[in-house]
């Protein structure tokens, strides 16, 4: 529920508004707050009174708020006894005070300072008022609005790109069709989604006394040397807070933590984070970018290399760079064949996620070139349809990523690879397996023509096979005793219960393996699958069957489970019988067509997390998506609704389950996201 819809709601009674600094937490409410001069739309819904009050940092004593309350009330024609202290005037005015009352403090910091605040103030207030707290910290939020029906709690997001470059373009008065717009979008994004930050930079540079080309050259400093600026500019003040406390949470964080951060500066801002893809080895931060027309000062560059989509392309002074120590070679945008040179013999890794123009030539020397390469990323590549023969000379290789391609079929050299732990292919994302062809149909067609054309490249590969969203694989994968992690594999380019029954009989060296599959139709394959599975995900075009998931019921050391289907048998999942799925901690269930989900007798007594994705599809005709039994799961932590479910009936059922259910008074909520 959005925060306007809690606080005209006559049930309301504690709401916790919460989300790191900077965010706009304080604007949203006080938006709200402010809605009409007066009280006019609060009396509407019945707030006689509003106060808002901030809260001294640090809380000596709750006598100021109990100050601020009783002068508000004063201002609104109400007059305690003469002879009561401040709290005790405030405890009388709120409790007997005509109508109900709306109380808004900012900037509560801590469990004990709420305890304080609600034992001398807030306790006295009538059961139809409502407090608004505002914090930083999402535990606070839960103590303090997480113990009844009426209360709630509401997570402040950053703004994703898109909200954060409108808002940003907005409070700078810069035109969308503005020269300049390029520029804005990499300030906007170094403001990292929040708010605070987007509108106090946006209004600096409204207020700049020129002409458009003082601003650009604003922004061009800025874009420069961003926290330098923020440091040094008066007008910036506001935000040292803020950079306070980001820069706190920095220093707290273990250093491998740390090297992850200075490693995502690599990446271009705004693109989507997978964070199995940075799993890389530890390195230094010694690093070189390069970006618009700019290139290093030397020819000498760092260990690790970053190639910016907007960098113009300038073979001559790459070509002149000394690339003998790089470690590391990360490119977006445009892709040219002189990226990779004979000079990378040392390179551990290429990542070359969503580059254009890359084909399946450009890679055919990487054995040659790339002796020691760990890692190989070609994710998001769309033209790559089959992998270089020379792959199988990457005897080093550890992790390669080939999702969101048009490869169905891995080459039999590939079993060559010992050292191999980590294959990732096909289509991952449900999305692209269900509703692309409802949602782009112009598009769909496109890649199916560009897979028709593809095809003759794969072996036994066709335009059926790629509706599954898996890849093929050859005999002999048991023989790859370091791989853990395998998928998505389609069954239906080789016999399913042959490749299952050889990855059953693998004996592999970590403790722990992940296997994502895809086929047509689901039913008896399940029964042959490895028993040292510890993350599952089935994917199935057709019709999943009951039998399929009580097979998976006696891998008992599953503790991640995926299922995916276009429709389930009967249109129920059932998951019972007391002990199974015993070590199961998170459960997500895809299905395209409405279906009921059981819990019961005792099953998933460890299942934590609980993702339900409901597909509302156009003239549906049938009953609702329903979910039932989660008073079985006692060790439940968090329900996630992806999409809608069909009727307010089926909602509001499974929002009474989970207020009864006995973790709701330790935090157990349900959260909505959007498909």
């Amino acid at each position: 529920m959005e925060l306007h819809g809690v606080l005209t709601s006559t049930t309301s009674h504690r709401v916790a508004v919460w989300g790191p600094p900077g965010v706009g937490k304080t604007s949203l409410v006080k938006a709200e707050y402010n809605i009409v001069p007066g009280v006019e739309e609060f009396n509407r819904i019945g707030f006689a009174h509003k106060f808002w009050v901030d809260v001294p940092d640090p809380l000596v004593d709750v006598m100021g708020v109990s100050r601020d309350i009783v002068s508000g009330m004063t201002k609104d024609g109400l007059n305690s006894r003469p002879d009561c202290d401040d709290i005790n005037a405030c405890r009388c005015l709120l409790k007997y005070s005509v109508g109900r009352t709306l109380l808004v403090l900012d900037g509560v910091r801590s469990k004990h300072d709420w305890d304080r605040i609600n034992a001398d103030i807030t306790c006295a207030m009538q059961p139809e008022s409502c407090v608004v707290l505002i914090t930083d910290d999402q535990s606070v939020a839960a103590h303090c609005a997480g113990r009844s029906k009426d209360d709630h709690v509401l997570k402040v997001d950053r703004l994703d790109s898109d909200a954060a470059l409108e808002l940003f373009l907005q409070k700078a008065n810069i035109n969308d069709g503005s020269s300049m717009l390029r520029q804005v979008k990499s300030l906007s994004s170094k403001c990292g989604g929040h708010s605070k930050f987007i509108v106090t930079i946006a209004s600096y540079l409204a207020g700049i006394i020129g002409g458009q080309a003082e601003i650009k050259t604003e922004i061009s400093l800025l874009n420069d040397n961003f926290i330098h600026q923020l440091h040094n500019i008066p007008e910036f003040d506001c935000l040292k807070h803020v950079l306070a406390w980001l820069h706190s949470k920095f220093d707290d964080s273990p250093t491998l933590v740390k090297k992850c951060v200075f490693y995502l500066s690599l990446f271009p801002r705004d693109q989507g984070g997978d964070g199995r893809r940075k799993r890389k080895p530890s390195f230094h931060c010694e690093m070189s970018i390069l970006e618009g027309r700019c290139s290093p000062a030397t020819s000498r560059v760092g260990q690790h290399l970053a190639i910016g989509s907007d960098w113009v392309r300038d073979e001559a002074a790459y070509i002149s760079l000394d690339l003998s120590r790089l470690r590391s070679l990360t490119a977006s945008g445009k892709w040219d064949p002189f990226f990779i040179s004979q000079k990378m013999k040392v390179l551990r890794v290429l990542d070359l996620e969503g580059t254009t123009n890359l084909e399946d030539g450009d890679l055919d020397q990487i054995g040659e070139l790339m002796p020691r390469l760990k890692f190989l990323s070609l994710r998001d590549c769309k033209p790559i349809s089959c992998l270089p023969d020379s792959l199988g000379d990457l005897m080093l290789l550890e992790t390669l990523d080939i999702r969101h391609t048009v490869i169905t079929q891995l080459p039999k050299k590939i079993t060559k690879l010992q050292k191999l732990q980590q294959i990732r292919a096909g289509f991952t994302e449900w999305d692209y397996v269900l509703h692309d062809h409802e949602r782009q149909p112009r598009q769909q067609s496109r890649r199916s023509a560009l897979m028709s054309s593809c095809l003759s490249k794969s072996t036994g590969a066709s335009v059926a096979d790629f509706r599954t969203g898996g890849v093929g694989l050859p005999r002999g994968m048991g023989s790859m005793k370091a791989l853990h992690t395998l998928g998505v594999v389609d069954l239906d380019m080789l016999s399913g219960k042959a490749l299952l029954g050889e990855l059953r009989k693998k004996r592999v060296k970590s403790p722990f393996w992940k296997l994502s599959l895809s086929c047509l139709d689901w039913h008896h394959q399940v029964l042959h699958l490895p028993t040292n599975l510890v993350e599952l995900s089935l994917k199935v075009e057709g019709m999943l069957y009951q039998d399929a998931v009580d097979a998976v019921k006696d891998h008992w050391k599953v503790r991640s489970l995926h299922l995916h289907a276009k429709e389930v048998q009967d249109g129920t999942v059932r998951f019972f019988g007391a002990g199974s799925f015993s070590k199961l901690k998170s459960l997500k269930i895809s299905c395209r067509s409405s279906y009921h989900v059981m819990f019961s007798q005792q099953a998933m007594q460890n299942l934590e997390l609980l993702k339900v994705h409901c597909f509302c599809l156009k003239h549906n005709t049938t009953p609702p998506s329903e979910i039932s039994g989660l008073d079985q799961l006692p060790a439940l932590k968090k329900v996630v609704l992806i999409g809608t479910l069909e009727d307010d009936t089926a909602e509001e059922a499974l929002e009474e389950q989970i207020y009864k259910h006995p973790n709701f008074i330790y935090g157990l909520r349900m959260v909505q996201q959007e498909h």
